[in-house]
């Protein structure tokens, strides 16, 4: 109490009166990391890890549904919290006379882990830190669909200072693009960019070059929580060398498995949103050693993140929400007033968050949206089916156990039933999921395929907890002295980097093709930035171009560029200006005729023009002349670039 009480006073305090000027730039980022992680929120660091991510990535969106007429006190919000939390936790430590030693995280090498996943991940994600120039940005953006949607919420949060839903409407009149989509991830990218280069946004140049770092960033912070998740658990802490291997494996499958498609693809909430998800279990598994306060808060935060992220991702928490809730329900009433009241403020705050989530997907119709057609890279859905069915022996040697009273019992049998019934729940949805749109549609399309990537994801890293809690304490029997295990697991880890694929492109050009599918994402990456440092192609000069451009009143760009769709030229064209509005998106189906060829450029044009009053055509410059003759009536809504 006296830590709360103090941490709402110095956070008030900073977050309304003292400025965050000077308080920029990537040190200023690391330095409130380190100062998050200083806050004792657990004994073990890889736990503090945990606690850090979901939290900071459960309050974010959150904020960003305030409208603040100061820009800068978002980030002073950012920064209060932290620091009165850390000064509130020293004031009662002062105090109550605790030990300092308590302070401190115990350490333990198996917290290495989750450092030395975070140092591996910025390798495999080192080209969206490493680009220096426009060009080099725009030639990773254009690469996946996806970017240019998740670039324009990032960017508006930026330019206007709060969701898009609660936007007035736009000079066209109509709404913003995206409002119906909630923006977990890219509130924490704005609230990261807010740290690092201030509140305002800064030009497309500076814009685009950050997002895409920022990107990686969320890459680098999901693949750190999922392991710090999975090292939390407290069977594979008594062994951190025999759990090397499961640790590797779960680092392994985000980094250059299945979980590095949503970062390559374009979609970075979708991978913080399953990381969370698995972060759940850890909550889960570490219910019975942990203060019923700390994990009311994580589980609020846990169940908003999701939400705000990729809200079909919550009925993946289905199992392990159920667990949490009805572990606490069974003590709740013996619950001190102070406990009770936490989980009263966090199941408001849960239901607030997802309701908020919920809310600007109301006008969508379920079925269409489900039904949308698409694709993603698809992971190796043999290996999905291999770990489904590892945690469904798992699973059945758990149930046979305690049916002849020889497994674990009470918590510990619920917590592990938890985490493989979530995995195998996941599963079976994902098949349920896949018959319902084959029954509908007659094929598979784009919601399927990732869900089903969730559903494997969330296996991989369950399957890994479970298989350790049952294998670890076995083999530590056997690895009684640490010379006679360091060989066996040293080959068994290094095994583990290889499960979902040849993980390096480096003898691609010698015949020794890469098959991971971070790891193909990453040479397909290297050879683009190569390819554009040596020769820009007129792609991403043109996009460069449109966003350099000076004219005031929206206007879509319409041509044929090899090696650029027509339609993600068109949406970057928007983007870029801020003025991705539902009317302007209303033109996008205009320009299929491009498909056919550059030849149809006039028709694509007339179809737009005709259709979309509000809007004007940027062409190639050489056309201008041409066009504007051969359509006089809209010579004056036609643009040259």
């Amino acid at each position: 109490m006296l830590a709360a009480a103090t941490t709402g006073i110095v956070a008030a305090v900073i977050a309304t009166g003292v400025p965050t000027r000077g308080l920029s730039g990537w040190f200023s980022l690391v330095v409130l990391g380190l100062l998050g992680l200083a806050i004792p929120s657990s004994r073990h660091l890889s736990r503090r890890i945990v606690n850090v991510i979901v939290v900071i990535s459960g309050l974010t969106p959150l904020l960003w549904w305030i409208h603040m007429t100061n820009p800068s006190l978002r980030t002073g919000i950012i920064w209060g919290i932290v620091v009165g939390a850390l000064i509130g936790c020293i004031v009662e430590w002062v105090v109550l006379g605790r030990p300092w030693r308590n302070f401190l995280p115990d350490w333990n090498v198996i917290d290495a882990y989750p450092i030395l996943t975070g140092a591996g991940s910025v390798l495999v994600f080192w080209n969206f830190f490493i680009s220096k120039s426009a060009l080099g940005t725009l030639s990773i953006l254009v690469t996946t669909w996806d970017f240019a949607p998740h670039f324009n919420m990032y960017a508006m949060l930026r330019r206007y200072g709060t969701v898009i839903p609660l936007l007035p409407l736009s000079n066209d009149g109509s709404a913003w693009t995206a409002a119906t989509y909630p923006q977990g991830v890219h509130a924490l990218m704005a609230t990261i960019a807010g740290v690092v280069a201030g509140p305002s946004f800064s030009g497309n140049d500076a814009e685009t070059l950050l997002f895409l770092r920022l990107v990686g960033v969320i890459g680098v912070l999901s693949a750190v929580l999922v392991v710090a998740s999975v090292t939390s658990v407290p069977a594979l802490r008594h062994q951190p060398l025999v759990s090397l291997p499961l640790a590797v494996l779960v680092a392994s499958a985000w980094l250059v498995g299945p979980g590095s498609i949503p970062v390559f693809n374009g979609f970075p909430n979708f991978a913080l949103g399953v990381a969370v998800c698995v972060a759940l279990l850890s909550v889960m598994r570490l219910q019975h050693q942990s203060s019923p306060v700390r994990i009311a808060v994580l589980f609020a935060a846990s169940v908003v993140s999701i939400a705000h992220n990729w809200i079909l991702l919550l009925v993946l928490c289905i199992p392990s929400s159920l667990v949490i809730i009805g572990t606490e329900a069974r003590k709740f009433r013996q619950r001190s007033l102070v406990v009770q009241t936490s989980w009263y403020v966090a199941g408001v705050v849960a239901f607030v968050g997802a309701g908020l989530a919920a809310w600007q997907l109301k006008q969508l119709a379920p079925g269409a949206v489900l039904t949308t057609p698409g694709g993603i890279t698809q992971p190796d859905w043999g290996l999905g089916m291999t770990f489904i069915c590892t945690c469904a022996a798992v699973f059945s040697m758990l149930v046979l156990d305690r049916a002849k009273l020889n497994g674990p019992s009470g918590i510990a049998f619920v917590g592990r039933l938890g985490t493989i019934g979530s995995a195998l729940f996941g599963g079976l949805t994902a098949i349920g999921f896949g018959v319902w749109q084959l029954l509908t549609s007659d094929h598979l399309s784009y919601y399927f395929y990732k869900f089903g990537l969730a559903a494997l994801m969330l296996a991989i890293a369950a399957a890994a907890i479970a298989c350790g809690e049952i294998l670890v304490p076995r083999i530590s029997k056997w690895a009684s002295s640490g010379r006679r295990t360091i060989m066996p697991l040293a080959f068994v880890s290094l095994g583990a980097v290889s499960v979902f694929g040849w993980p390096t492109p480096a003898l691609n050009q010698e015949g020794l093709v890469t098959t991971a599918p971070g790891a193909r994402a990453r040479a397909t990456q290297d050879a683009v930035l190569a390819s554009t440092e040596a020769n820009p192609g007129p792609a991403v000069s043109k996009l460069l171009a449109l966003s350099h451009s000076s004219e005031k009143s929206p206007f879509i760009y319409v041509g044929y560029v090899e090696g650029l769709d027509p339609m993600l030229a068109a949406q970057w064209s928007l983007t870029l200006q801020g003025k991705w509005t539902e009317g302007s998106q209303q033109a996008i189906p205009f320009l299929s005729p491009l498909y056919r060829g550059p030849s149809q450029v006039p028709q694509a044009i007339e179809g737009v023009l005709s259709n979309t009053p509000s809007l004007k055509v940027a062409v190639d410059q050489y056309l201008v002349p041409e066009l504007r003759r051969a359509l006089p009536s809209y010579s004056d809504r036609i643009l040259g670039v």
